[in-house]
């Protein structure tokens, strides 16, 4: 075989294994994209049943949350807007969809991964339902007690169904 050529068909077959295994906790440090894959869908499933200890313990004490209109520092802040949204709104919903994640580059760790993707957000206000969308970039860093939402950055880039709340917000 010649020198600097590699064959990633046996990488994409354990990564596929991997991604698929009931044992996600024990994967090598070498995947850290599988991690964030269930932890992405772990946060989804504490928006959806409203949790926001759950939501805590997935991001980091001093992460920023921000966007054009919104900057949050830490998991405090970021619950606190969380729990009052779940309060003010019975059937707030907000879900996320990762479209890319990637290991930072050049890997010199494993410590670092990089997902982008969408997400929308829907309730009911005065005046009818809203529906958000927008788009999102995450860095997620593993610190010891696992990986954690270190920086969320996000742009909305639709508002529909109550006008005024749309163009109030």
């Amino acid at each position: 075989m010649a020198e600097g050529i590699r064959h990633p068909f046996p990488l994409l077959i354990l990564s596929v294994c991997t991604a698929t295994s009931p044992l996600m906790g024990q994967l090598p440090p070498l995947y850290p994209q599988t991690h964030i894959i269930t932890l992405r869908h772990e946060w989804n499933v504490a928006m959806t049943q409203r949790d926001t200890a759950r939501l805590g313990r997935l991001i980091l004490d001093d992460a920023p949350f921000v966007s054009a209109d919104v900057y949050l520092t830490g998991r405090d802040q970021v619950t606190g807007v969380f729990g009052r949204l779940f309060e003010s709104f019975p059937d707030f919903r907000l879900v996320f969809t990762a479209d890319t994640l990637e290991p930072a580059r050049p890997v010199l760790s494993d410590s670092v991964v990089s997902e982008y993707g969408t997400w929308q957000e829907t309730f009911t206000a005065p005046g009818g339902t809203v529906v958000l969308r927008g788009t999102y970039y995450d860095v997620w860093r593993r610190v010891p007690a696992g990986w954690r939402i270190a920086v969320h950055g996000f742009a909305r880039t639709s508002c529909t169904g109550n006008p005024t709340y749309c163009r109030g917000r």
